[in-house]
């Protein structure tokens, strides 16, 4: 099965950006992602392709009843 690289699909448009460093304390929307991603504890995708709402630094509120749609990065406090 050949792997769909949604970076590529929507190229140039800023929701799949793919960052040169980390952006702390900036917010960010799920599929974007930087070089110092790193993967929660309980990802459950086989290859999330360092998107930050796999990120372990990334702030969604996941744990709370509601999850927020663009999160804040926790680059590096976490």
């Amino acid at each position: 099965m050949e792997k769909i690289d949604l970076r590529t699909i929507y190229k140039g448009q800023p929701e799949y950006e793919l960052f040169p460093a980390p952006k702390p304390g900036e917010s960010v929307w799920p599929h974007q992602g930087c070089p110092c991603w790193t993967a929660r504890r309980y990802t459950l995708l086989a290859n999330p392709d360092h998107e930050c709402w796999c990120c372990a630094f990334a702030d969604f509120h996941l744990g709370q009843d509601k999850a927020l749609e663009v999160g804040i990065c926790q680059y590096p406090k976490k």
